[in-house]
């Protein structure tokens, strides 16, 4: 088994008298080997910048509602094995609460915008959930296997486009001084 290890280092939260200037940073630092499967994984590009931006700005962008989003950012996860295999991805990072990972005092959306395998599109299901293909969505605890046909698709190469949202409180944005965003999270494929 091969885990694409990433972290997200949000850059700073600093606040002056009339503005906070907010940054989030996700990179991959280098693939974990965590079994003697012989696949690779990398996720591409390795580092996501979601930016800075003062207070006003970033609650300009989320009329409405009660958290702050930096936006949202992509990243294609790819995995190479030897042989052709079955795949499951998890992503092993704090929860937030049953649909969103931790981001600090945020929360993180990951969703699976798009999968192939050997350069076939395929389906996604839930690991337990087989019978509803596509869920949009990464959950925290969720095990995601790739559908073809009615069955679990086995593959060499697996290519993943992902899109990750991280929102904040308003509360959270009210800060005196720097603060800083900070997670961390694993990539599993097995």
């Amino acid at each position: 088994m091969k885990s694409a290890v990433f972290s997200y280092f949000p850059d700073i939260l600093r606040a002056g008298p009339r503005t906070l200037v907010l940054g989030v940073l996700l990179s991959s630092p280098f693939v974990q080997v965590q079994a003697a499967d012989r696949c690779t994984a990398a996720l591409s590009p390795a580092l996501l910048d979601f930016g800075s931006t003062t207070r006003g700005a970033l609650l300009e962008h989320s009329t409405g509602s009660a958290s702050a989003s930096f936006g949202s950012r992509r990243t294609s996860l790819q995995v190479q094995c030897a042989e052709a295999m079955p795949m499951t991805l998890m992503l092993e990072a704090s929860a937030a609460n049953a649909l969103l990972y931790r981001f600090s005092e945020g929360t993180l959306q990951v969703r699976i915008l798009g999968a192939q395998l050997d350069g076939l599109t395929v389906d996604w299901v839930r690991k337990g959930e087989e019978g509803t293909p596509n869920p949009d969505t990464l959950r925290p605890g969720d095990r995601m296997m790739p559908w073809r046909n009615g069955t679990v698709a086995a593959g060499q190469r697996l290519v993943l486009e992902l899109e990750l949202e991280a929102r904040v409180s308003q509360e959270a944005t009210q800060v005196r001084d720097v603060t800083r965003f900070e997670s961390r999270g694993s990539f599993v494929v097995n």
